[in-house]
């Protein structure tokens, strides 16, 4: 369950945004600001892992308080002003939306944040903490339930949730198993790993070429001839153990 503040110099701005995010009872609004500096002060607190920011405001812009925060949480701006898009997405903005936000383009928004299980340093995190990343200059806790794969990218890997958009953490994938429950997930060679759970079909092209559907993941994830051999030796064996 993320944790929200919510950043308005506009007392009717912020609870038009309560009243949108109560549709969505998996986000927790643990704060509310009207100004920048209340706003600084309240992020130290709550450590919130969503903002949702207002740009113009009387002592300061959102995006000077974006700039002023060393690993600022995931940033959705919420504006009346399209021509502040450019900066917003430079200071590694989640989305920007419009004033009036209309409830799809909310939920868009919601379907972009990594699946979080609450800021790294509050309440709970180390008991509930199973994988640790670092994206955009930030920490954040993943649920590995909500994931469907890991693909490395040189240095990197590419997270895959399930039911959002794909991200790139400052890790590699073998620094990132070692964190992983084994099973349900499954590593296919050394550029990829999937979670078993989401599995739902797996349709063998040929003895080179193996095609994985998930639960929340459009389309299939291709195993080349090497990721097919290790796949089939792993579904052999869980075979065996149920046999």
């Amino acid at each position: 369950m993320p944790n929200v503040i919510l950043v308005d110099d506009e007392p009717l701005a912020r609870q038009g945004l309560r009243t949108l995010l109560a549709a969505h009872p998996d986000v927790r609004i643990v704060g509310e600001a009207g100004s920048a500096s209340q706003a600084r002060a309240l992020i130290d607190a709550a450590r919130p892992d969503v903002i949702f920011l207002d740009i113009e405001m009387a002592d300061a812009t959102g995006l000077d308080l974006v700039r002023t925060l060393e690993r600022p949480p995931a940033i959705i701006f919420v504006t009346a002003h399209a021509d502040y898009a450019v900066e917003a997405f430079a200071v590694q903005a989640t989305d920007y939306l419009l004033k009036p936000v209309r409830p799809e383009r909310l939920s868009a928004a919601l379907a972009r944040l990594p699946p979080v299980l609450g800021s790294p340093n509050g309440p709970g995190a180390a008991e509930n903490a199973v994988l640790r990343v670092r994206s955009r200059q930030r920490a954040l806790l993943l649920r590995p339930a909500a994931l469907v794969a890991l693909v490395a990218e040189r240095d990197y890997t590419r997270i895959v949730p399930a039911h959002a958009t794909p991200m790139l953490v400052k890790q590699s994938l073998g620094e990132l198993d070692k964190s992983l429950p084994h099973p349900p997930f499954l590593k296919l060679g050394r550029s990829l790993i999937v979670n078993g759970q989401r599995l739902t079909e797996v349709q063998h092209i040929d003895r080179g070429e193996t095609r994985l559907f998930f639960d929340g993941h459009d389309g299939p994830i291709v195993l080349g001839r090497a990721a097919t051999a290790i796949f089939r030796k792993s579904q052999l064996k869980g075979s065996r153990k149920r046999g």
